[in-house]
């Protein structure tokens, strides 16, 4: 499977002029990306896809909130992914599926699970294996939104930085010029597009800073501290501009990642 590793990093150094490249090296991070793919009407079983039904093993059901079930967004498989830098992270096989939303198919925002019905889950199965194609359950209207269209993913492999309200452009920032931000965009076009690993792409503010819960010291120390958890966030799985104008992000901590906490996700929702 080919690589598309953009931009070039070491280029990009060169062209700035950055006097310290392997510090700004730790603020970059490999990651995979894809943008939409037309589906046949009945897309292969364990294909990676935005939309659609999910294709579910036996033992893993479709997830409910208390207002009945939530709506299916996207599955990855991982054995499809990229063999480019950061891969490792993740599980070579098995599938991962994202589920996000309210039944009757508004959009939900962190903190309103309780109060309008809705709900987020990340699920993994081990193999990609004796999979079946996901019945609409009860309680979801066939016509819910973004999902009732399945596009089949096909990842490449990129490079992402840091977005310019991470703590970390403070050490770096006065260093960049105007030709930044080619840098978190390497797809280069408007379409929607999904990303797997890496710095998330913001459409607001830090998507990081905001999913820490947790305001920054004034401590150096402890804002130090911070900052590096802040690093060790993952882009488990990002829907970037998908949503109508908006960004779904599922983040997770490098530690829970490689210990497989699939449970210890946290998410965001950003608009234009």
């Amino acid at each position: 499977m080919s690589e598309r590793l953009l931009p070039d990093y070491d280029s990009v150094v060169d062209q700035l002029g950055i006097d310290d490249p392997e510090g700004l090296r730790s603020y970059v991070k490999p990651a995979m990306y894809a943008c939409l793919n037309s589906a046949p009407d009945e897309p292969p079983l364990g294909a990676s896809r935005f939309g659609g039904l999910p294709d579910l093993p036996a033992e893993l059901a479709w997830p409910e909130c208390d207002a009945g079930p939530i709506p299916f967004v996207a599955q990855v498989n991982l054995s499809g992914l990229p063999s480019s830098l950061g891969r490792e992270l993740l599980p070579e096989r098995g599938m991962l599926y994202f589920f996000y939303g309210c039944p009757e198919g508004d959009l939900l925002f962190p903190g309103e699970e309780d109060e309008v019905g809705g709900g987020v889950r990340v699920l993994f199965a081990e193999t990609a294996d004796d999979l079946s194609r996901a019945e609409l359950p009860d309680g979801l209207d066939d016509e819910y939104g973004m999902m009732e269209e399945s596009h089949v993913l096909q990842f490449y492999g990129c490079n992402t930085f840091v977005d310019r309200e991470h703590p970390v452009w403070q050490r770096y920032g006065h260093e960049f010029g105007p030709d930044l931000p080619e840098l978190s965009v390497p797809w280069g076009d408007d379409s929607p597009h999904f990303q797997v690993l890496g710095h998330p792409h913001a459409m607001q503010s830090s998507v990081c800073g905001y999913v820490t819960d947790e305001p920054l010291s004034g401590d150096p120390e402890r804002r130090r501290d911070q900052v590096d958890w802040m690093l060790g966030l993952e882009t488990l799985f990002q829907a970037i501009d998908a949503v109508g104008d908006c960004s779904l992000y599922f983040m997770i901590h490098r530690d829970d990642l490689l210990a497989r906490r699939w449970d210890a996700f946290r998410w965001t929702l950003q608009c234009t």
